[in-house]
């Protein structure tokens, strides 16, 4: 490569990163603990106030 060369290649910027171009990340670390139906049903009582 010549020094015209290299100096044409930052001439230039890079195309713009697009919305089809990102990658969305999810930290699995603070996935919410499975409940049980057991404890589903416990919990949708102590909501209702019925426990």
């Amino acid at each position: 490569m010549t020094s015209a060369e290299h100096a044409g290649r930052f001439r230039q910027l890079p195309d713009p990163i697009g919305p089809d171009d990102a990658v969305e990340t999810v930290d699995v670390a603070d996935r919410p603990p499975v409940e049980t139906e057991r404890e589903w049903h416990d919990r949708m009582l102590r909501e209702a106030g019925g426990a």
